[in-house]
């Protein structure tokens, strides 16, 4: 018999949430387990469940509100106007924009130090363990039938 209080935790990531950078602490509170439970994000892309002795499947959509920042000329501006004592410093800091601070940082959906996208890795991670095209086909079949 499986009990919440028995469970350590283990969630991945692929794209993190900056308000929510603990996900898997956040997850497992919401799902009833206990706050001793020791809850951690991990992010290895699609491999982090392949880590774990007991999963707990769950899953967070961020891709409709996908993470978007400022430029880094941007975010330091805003720095530095944070610190500006006096309405002058700030408006000498205003007066330092410049159109390129408005070209947003969107997030890659490809690890940092490969390139590797999420899809090369299920290929990769599908033919390591000798998944069938088969499976495959029947997986996707089966999901496209529940849409």
């Amino acid at each position: 018999m499986f009990l919440c209080q028995d469970m350590n935790g283990m969630y991945g990531t692929v794209i993190q949430e900056v308000k929510t950078s603990n996900i898997g602490r956040e997850a497992a509170l919401a799902a009833g387990f206990s706050d001793r439970t020791p809850s951690h994000t991990v992010t290895m892309a699609c491999i982090s469940s392949n880590q774990a002795i007991t999963t707990v499947a769950g899953g967070v959509e961020f891709m409709s509100d996908v993470p978007i920042r400022h430029s880094r000329k941007m975010r330091s501006l805003l720095l530095r106007l944070n610190r500006a004592k006096t309405p002058a410093q700030r408006l000498s800091l205003l007066a330092t924009i410049r159109p390129d601070f408005f070209a947003p940082e969107l997030p890659a959906v490809a690890e940092f130090s490969s390139g590797e996208t999420m899809g090369h890795s299920a290929d990769r991670l599908a033919a390591a363990s000798k998944m069938t095209t088969l499976y495959v086909r029947t997986s996707v079949r089966t999901t496209r039938r529940r849409k």
